[in-house]
């Protein structure tokens, strides 16, 4: 048996046994001819430089791997599937019918990281469980309204009634911009300016070794 035919053969095995029967099928476009509609559906799951640079590759007939960021849907109405089950399940799919190299897991978004061939990154575009793909080209910032229900900070507030207020907090990272506008103003009044809501800060870093801590200019992220 040819290793495609077997590719195709696990598929259907798995999307049997791992989708309950209540759930939107997997659609896969493998076959020779993509109608339009089914390619617009999957363009639409690219981000637009992503799907640019996979076109031009293909119409140069340059083989590459990209390293891609790959979020499946979440909703167990769509996949009939527990999100981390969902997770091994696509990544042991991108890994034994695409040769992708998955390097990356992540525990709590619905994420899988890996690299694929780009001739396999529309067939893996095109599996219903798979939301967007994307390569970390744009940057952009994750909007308070995704990123609560992300960490389930949402769930804390409702289930606990907490929402983290009087409460002083230790940030252990790689850096803090204790100036930025949206750390100021402890006691939310903006008549008195200048009231910072870092009260304290440490370093841990000693690049010398001579005992003192030193504060590098630059490192680490800004909050």
């Amino acid at each position: 048996m040819k290793r495609t035919e077997a590719c195709l053969f696990v598929l259907v095995v798995l999307s049997i046994s791992a989708f309950a029967p209540s759930a939107m099928p997997i659609t896969h476009a493998s076959s020779p001819r993509i109608s339009d509609q089914a390619n617009s559906y999957i363009k639409s799951k690219f981000e637009l430089l992503l799907w640019e640079e996979t076109q031009a590759l293909k119409s140069n007939g340059t083989m590459k791997d990209l390293s891609l960021i790959i979020r499946l849907k979440s909703d167990q109405r769509v996949t009939g599937m527990q999100i981390q089950d969902l997770k091994s399940y696509a990544a042991s799919l991108f890994t034994s019918c695409h040769n992708a190299t998955v390097f990356s897991v992540l525990r709590v978004l619905p994420i899988v990281m890996a690299k694929v061939s780009v001739d396999e990154v529309e067939r893996i575009a095109s599996y219903e469980f798979v939301e967007s793909i994307s390569n970390g080209q744009r940057r952009g910032f994750v909007t308070c309204d995704k990123s609560r229900s992300a960490i389930k900070a949402d769930q804390v507030e409702t289930v606990l009634g907490r929402n983290g207020s009087g409460i002083i907090i230790a940030i252990l990272d790689t850096g803090v911009n204790s100036s930025h506008p949206d750390l100021n103003d402890l006691d939310d009044n903006t008549t008195t300016p200048y009231d910072y809501k870092v009260l304290i800060e440490k370093s841990f870093v000693d690049l010398d070794n001579d005992g003192v801590e030193d504060w590098v200019v630059g490192l680490g992220n800004k909050l």
